[in-house]
């Protein structure tokens, strides 16, 4: 079966924001680090650009697993669905700025789950 085009898009989407936060981790590690200098920074620099960079790295995977239809990819896919979901319910709290970008997380995930739950995206992934 080939590759649906959404599952394409999800995986640039991944890749997209894998590339943007390890660029954020790394400028937090070194931007966080430089005005505190020494061990106190370049640890709170390290803490704060991290798990950024954690991320991103599993975004790539993440990525890769959807661009080979594996299916452990699509649930580790719905999962960071649902965390994003759940962050957006909670941005929902933080008025006004908060407020509409919690809407627009809650939109995207649900629309992620919904694809990621149809028969035909389901079965792609099923080998």
């Amino acid at each position: 079966m080939s590759r649906p085009t959404g599952v394409t898009i999800l995986a640039v989407l991944y890749i997209i924001s894998a590339i943007l936060g390890i660029i954020q981790g790394v400028a937090l590690a070194f931007l966080v680090a430089a005005p505190l200098g020494g061990l106190l920074g370049g640890g709170l620099g390290l803490a704060a650009g991290l798990p950024a960079i954690i991320i991103g790295i599993i975004d790539i995977i993440i990525a890769w697993g959807l661009l080979a239809l594996k299916g452990w990819a699509r649930i580790l896919a719905i999962i960071f669905a649902i965390l994003g979901l759940l962050g957006g319910l909670m941005a929902l709290f933080n008025f006004p700025i908060g407020t509409i970008m919690g809407i627009i997380w809650v939109i995207i995930n649900v629309l992620i789950l919904w694809y990621l739950f149809k028969p035909e995206v389901k079965s792609a992934f099923q080998k």
